[in-house]
């Protein structure tokens, strides 16, 4: 049996988690009674999509690549962001851990989620670090209602591939749900041989748990906002082209919402900037599914 030992929080989550167990074996047999960790087997970007615009003066493509590859001149550069980030999932590749530290499945019971990048030598067996750590922030059960029941400011038309945005609205249910409260950080997503760092703000984690005591989250969502200044910095090369998150893939031809958002070009689609807290930019939405791995 591992040992488990009382710790404080790292000082720059101190405000966010006053206390949580540290299990010093992290390979133990069975299910933790003090610490519930899950590993994330599916993710999808939901909103917004991406829409690939050539970011050169010779308009080779315009093309939502969110569920379907990007091509130029009948040749694919880029599976698509969801395809291409379900790969690495599978492969190990590209490994995320939620953790809810402490666990319980009263109602109301106050947990801290803490999210983690890992290394995994298997579907259920991984490690991680202190370097991983992305989240840490309270998070709270429910045994009544939704943990999530709407999300304002999503486009809700269809999207050039023919898609609508679904989030997932986590309830209760038999065995409870559990959503977190919202918190500014850094969100890093691993695609083919570039990273998207995502300064989420407002970021909330919910989902569902399958059983008492759970082997998996269901229905999971986490969702942030992120300005359009901040999108406007993020710059990645796919292939040999060069793009600005903000300016050449996030979805603006138009106004945005009339407020702090000024008229942007894209090449088509959408305009699903809106403002929140002063601030123009997207809502980004992620469902996802894990397994209990300890």
């Amino acid at each position: 049996m591992a040992t488990a030992t009382l710790l404080l929080a790292p000082t720059l989550f101190a405000q966010a988690c006053e206390r949580i167990y540290l299990i010093q074996d992290r390979f133990e047999v069975g299910f933790s009674d003090r610490i519930a960790e899950f590993r994330i087997i599916n993710l999808e970007l939901q909103h917004p999509h991406t829409i690939f615009d050539d970011p050169g003066d010779l308009s080779l493509f315009c093309q939502d690549a969110t569920n379907d590859p990007l091509m130029v001149i009948g040749e694919e550069v880029f599976a698509g962001v969801n395809p291409d980030l379900n790969a690495r999932i599978d492969a190990l590749e590209f490994n995320i851990l939620t953790q809810l530290n402490p666990f319980g499945q009263e109602d109301g019971f106050e947990s801290c989620l803490v999210g983690l990048e890992a290394d995994c030598e298997t579907d259920s067996r991984c490690s991680a670090d202190a370097d991983g750590l992305f989240l840490q922030v309270p998070t709270e059960i429910q045994r009544t209602g939704a943990c999530v029941d709407a999300i304002d400011g999503l486009f809700d038309g269809t999207w050039p591939d023919g898609e609508t945005t679904e989030p997932n609205l986590p309830e209760a249910g038999s065995a409870g749900c559990h959503v977190s409260t919202p918190v500014d950080t850094m969100v890093t997503i691993s695609l083919d041989d570039f990273d998207l760092d995502l300064f989420l703000r407002d970021l909330v984690v919910a989902g569902r748990f399958d059983d008492e005591p759970p082997e998996a989250l269901l229905d999971g969502v986490m969702f942030g906002f992120l300005t359009e200044d901040d999108a406007d910095d993020v710059i990645f090369t796919v292939d040999s082209f060069e793009f600005n998150l903000g300016e050449d893939i996030l979805p603006s031809d138009g106004p945005g919402d009339d407020a702090a958002c000024q008229a942007r070009t894209h090449c088509k689609g959408p305009d699903a900037r809106v403002t929140h807290e002063g601030q123009c930019g997207w809502w980004f939405v992620f469902n996802f599914t894990a397994e209990r791995i300890r």
